[in-house]
C-alpha cells in the first residue's frame, strides 16, 4: 500500500524462463487452415498468399523495406563509428520446397551455425511485415559472444533493392531474414543500441555467393519519444525482466513494429548494458508459437509459459515488499533516485551479466552511485547469508562512502535497527578475516561513529544478542573508547586474553592507577548491574597492581564500601571478602581492639553491613592467615601457588621422614638376621 492507501498489486506467481543455454531449432505455428493456404514452416514466419493482409500495414503495406536515406543523409547521420557484422540470408529459392540459409558470411559461423541461431529465436508466424529480432550468440567453437539483429521482411518489389531475392513463387510471398551478428565486444566499445543497429544495417542487400563480413557504419538515430505511461510501462519490464521470467506485451497491435523495437530498445536501456550479453526480445511473437526462446516480446494473446503479462500503455506500481523481491525493490529505488544519471551509468556497465538470479542479485549490488542505506543494508544481509564476496563487497563499499559523510542521531538509530533486524552484527564463518574486519568496522562506525561509549558497548551487546564475539570484538577494539569500562568489557570478550594481558595493555596506554577505579565509582548506578562486577574487579586489581601506596589509596577512599554495595547489592558474602582484603593490605591478618573500634567510628567510612562484618571476623582471628584479595581475581594466582608449593614442600618433608625411619628399620632387622645366622 503506498502513502494514499493505494493497494499494489502482486508480481504474478512465479515461473520458469523458456531460455535456454542451447540451440534447438523451434516449432512453428500450425498451418492456418481457414485461410486455406499451403504453407511451408518456416522457423521465423510463413510464407504469404500475394496480396494477403498479413503482408503489412502502414510502412509496410506493400511489404517492401521502406525507403531508406540518400548518401547525402546517410553521410550526414554517420557517428564516425564502423563495427564489423558477419550475416546471413534465409529464405527459400522458388525451386525449393524448404526454408533454408540461402547465403552467408564465411568468418566464424558456418551455415549449420546461422541454421541453429535463426531457428532458435523463431518467433512464429508474423502478424505483419517487417518484423524486428534482437538475440545473442553465446562464446563456443572458439568465438567470442555475439549480439544479432534479424529483419524479417519481404523482398522489395523494386529489382534493384531486392538484393538479388525473389517476392513470391506460386502465387505466394517468401518471407526473408536478414541476419547481422557484432561481437558483443565491438557492440560494447561503441555503445551499440539495437535500434541503431537495425537502422544502420536496413539498406545493407547482402551479396551473392562468398563474402566476408560487412563493415557496418553506425548512423545517428533519435531517441524514442513515448508518453509517460510508455515510459512508465518500460520501467516495469525492466524491473520483470531481472526476475529472468519472460514479459509479454499485449494490446500493442495498432503500434507500428518499428516503435515496438523503440521500446525494446527503451527497457533495456533502464538495465546495464552487460545484461544485453544475454538479452533476446522480438516485436512480435506468434501466441501460438511453441519453444520461444524470446525474453520479451509482443503478441496478441496471454500464453501459459510461466511468463509475465504486461499490457500497452497500461503501467503499475506493483507491490515489491515481499523478501522475494527485495532485488527489485533495491533497483527500483537505485533507479528513481538517479533520474537522468541513471542511463550513462547503466551504459557504463558493460561486463556481460546473465539473466541469472545469483548474477542479478551481484549487478544490483554493484550498481554505481549511492542507493538508499538500508538496501545496502538488505543487499549486505543477502551476501552474508549466501557466501557471495562480490555482493558483500560493493555493500562494504557503498557503506563506507556513507560514513564519509556526517550523520545524524536519529539516522544512527536507524542504522542500528537495520543491523539487529538483519542480524549484521553475527559471526558468519565464511568470511575471511580480512573480510570481516571490513564489513564490521564499515558498520560500527555507521551506527555508532568514530568513539564507542558504554551505553554503546550495551546497545552492541543488544544488537548481537549477548556478548560482542570475537571477531566483532576485535574490530571494536580498533576505534577509541570513552572510557575503560567499555574498553575492558570488550577485551574481556576475546576468550583467551588473560588479566595479566588486559592490565599491561591498559597500562601501556599511560592510563594512571587510580582513574579505572575513579571513573568505575563515578558511574556504578549507570552501569549495568551485570557488568558491575568485572568492572569493579578490574578497576581494584588495576589500582592494586601499579598503585604506589595501595594502603593510601584504600584508606582515602573508604575501603570502597559504598560501590561494594551498589556492585553486590544482593551478596553480602561478596562484598565482606573484599573489604577484609583491602582491610589486610593496611592493618595485616587481624586487627586488635583499638584498631576495630577506630574503624568503626571513622566517619568517612560508610558503614555498611558487610563493612562491619568484616572488622569483627578480622578483629576475632588469631594468626589465622587469609589470602590477599577477593575471590575470582587471577592476581590471586602467585599467592595460591606459594601455598600449594609450601604444601607440597610439608608433604614432601614427611615423606622423606618416613622413608628414613622405613630404611633404617630394615637395616636394623638385616644386622640381626646376620647375627642369627652365624650365632
Amino acid at each position: 500500500m503506498n502513502e494514499r492507501g493505494e493497494s499494489y498489486p502482486a508480481i504474478p506467481p512465479n515461473g520458469k524462463p523458456n531460455e535456454g543455454p542451447t540451440f534447438t531449432p523451434a516449432k512453428n505455428d500450425p498451418v492456418d487452415t481457414e485461410r486455406q493456404i499451403d504453407v511451408a514452416l518456416v522457423p521465423n514466419g510463413h510464407e504469404h498468399a500475394v496480396g494477403d493482409s498479413h503482408s503489412g500495414r502502414a510502412s509496410a503495406l506493400t511489404g517492401s523495406l521502406p525507403l531508406g536515406p540518400d548518401e547525402s543523409e546517410r553521410e550526414d547521420r554517420g557517428t564516425g563509428r564502423t563495427v564489423l557484422a558477419e550475416w546471413a540470408l534465409w529464405g527459400k529459392q522458388p525451386s525449393d520446397p524448404e526454408y533454408s540459409v540461402l547465403r552467408c558470411s564465411t568468418g566464424p559461423f558456418r551455415r549449420g551455425d546461422f541454421h541453429d541461431i535463426i531457428t532458435r529465436y523463431a518467433s512464429g508466424r508474423q502478424e505483419s511485415l517487417p518484423q524486428y529480432t534482437v538475440c545473442w550468440i553465446p562464446g563456443e567453437n572458439g568465438h567470442e559472444g555475439y549480439l544479432a539483429v534479424a529483419i524479417h521482411e519481404l523482398a522489395d518489389p523494386d529489382p534493384r533493392r531486392s538484393g538479388g531475392r525473389v517476392r513470391a513463387a506460386r502465387g505466394r510471398e517468401i518471407e526473408y531474414t536478414r541476419l547481422f551478428c557484432v561481437s558483443y565486444s565491438e557492440m560494447a566499445q561503441n555503445q551499440v543500441s539495437c535500434t541503431e543497429l537495425v537502422e544502420s544495417v536496413r539498406e545493407y542487400q547482402l551479396p551473392v555467393g562468398p563474402a566476408s563480413a560487412l563493415p557496418i557504419e553506425l548512423l545517428d538515430t533519435e531517441p524514442p519519444s513515448f508518453s509517460n505511461s510508455v515510459n512508465s510501462l518500460a520501467q516495469n519490464v525492466a524491473t520483470f525482466l531481472l526476475t529472468t521470467r519472460p514479459v509479454r506485451v499485449l494490446g500493442a497491435v495498432e503500434v507500428s513494429a518499428e516503435d515496438r523495437l523503440r521500446f525494446i530498445e527503451q527497457v533495456m536501456s533502464l538495465l546495464p548494458y552487460g545484461l544485453r550479453a544475454s538479452m533476446s526480445a522480438s516485436t512480435w511473437a506468434s501466441a501460438t508459437a511453441m519453444n520461444l526462446k524470446l525474453r520479451l516480446f509482443f503478441t496478441s494473446a496471454e500464453r501459459d509459459d510461466g511468463g509475465i503479462t504486461v499490457t500497452w500503455g497500461q503501467p503499475k506500481r506493483y507491490n515489491l515488499s515481499a523478501p522475494e523481491h527485495t532485488t527489485l525493490r533495491h533497483y527500483v529505488n537505485w533507479l528513481e533516485r538517479g533520474g537522468a544519471v541513471a542511463g550513462p551509468e547503466l551504459a557504463s556497465m558493460t561486463d556481460p551479466v546473465r539473466f541469472d538470479p545469483d548474477e542479478i542479485r551481484q549487478m544490483v549490488a554493484t550498481l554505481p552511485r549511492d542507493q538508499p542505506v538500508k538496501d545496502t543494508f538488505e543487499q549486505l544481509s543477502d551476501g552474508l547469508r549466501r557466501g557471495e564476496l562480490p555482493v558483500v563487497r560493493a555493500a562494504v563499499k557503498r557503506l563506507r562512502l556513507r560514513g564519509n559523510r556526517p550523520i545524524s542521531l536519529e539516522e544512527q538509530n536507524q542504522y542500528r535497527r537495520e543491523i539487529k533486524r538483519l542480524g549484521l552484527f553475527n559471526d558468519y564463518p565464511w568470511m575471511a578475516q580480512r573480510i570481516a574486519q571490513d564489513v564490521y568496522q564499515a558498520l560500527l562506525r555507521l551506527a555508532f561513529g568514530p568513539t564507542l561509549s558504554y551505553a554503546d558497548f550495551r546497545e552492541i551487546v543488544a544488537l548481537v544478542g549477548g556478548p560482542p564475539h570475537r571477531r566483532l570484538a576485535a574490530e571494536m577494539l580498533r576505534i577509541k573508547f570513552k572510557s575503560y569500562l567499555p574498553w575492558l568489557l570488550t577485551y574481556k570478550s576475546v576468550p583467551d586474553l588473560t588479566d595479566q594481558e588486559v592490565l599491561e595493555s591498559l597500562h601501556n596506554q599511560n592510563v594512571s592507577a587510580d582513574e579505572p577505579i575513579t571513573e568505575f565509582c563515578r558511574l556504578t548506578r549507570s552501569v549495568h548491574l551485570e557488568d558491575r562486577p568485572d568492572g569493579y574487579d578490574f578497576a581494584f586489581l588495576y589500582l592494586s597492581t601499579y598503585s604506589p601506596d595501595l594502603g593510601a589509596e584504600l584508606v582515602a577512599r573508604g575501603y570502597l564500601t559504598q560501590t561494594l554495595e551498589q556492585v553486590f547489592p544482593r551478596d553480602r558474602k561478596a562484598q565482606r571478602e573484599r573489604i577484609k582484603d583491602m582491610l589486610m593490605v593496611v592493618y595485616g591478618r587481624q586487627l586488635t581492639k583499638e584498631q576495630s573500634a577506630d574503624l568503626l567510628n571513622q566517619p568517612e567510612i560508610e558503614r555498611t553491613a558487610a563493612f562491619e562484618e568484616a572488622v569483627r571476623e578480622l578483629a576475632a582471628r588469631r594468626g589465622h592467615r587469609k589470602q590477599l584479595l577477593a575471590p575470582g581475581l587471577r592476581v590471586r594466582e602467585p599467592f595460591e601457588r606459594a601455598a600449594r608449593k609450601q604444601v607440597t614442600l610439608h608433604a614432601g618433608t614427611v615423606v622423606i621422614g618416613i622413608a628414613i625411619i622405613v630404611g633404617l628399620t630394615a637395616f636394623i632387622l638385616l644386622i640381626q638376621l646376620i647375627q642369627n645366622l652365624h650365632g
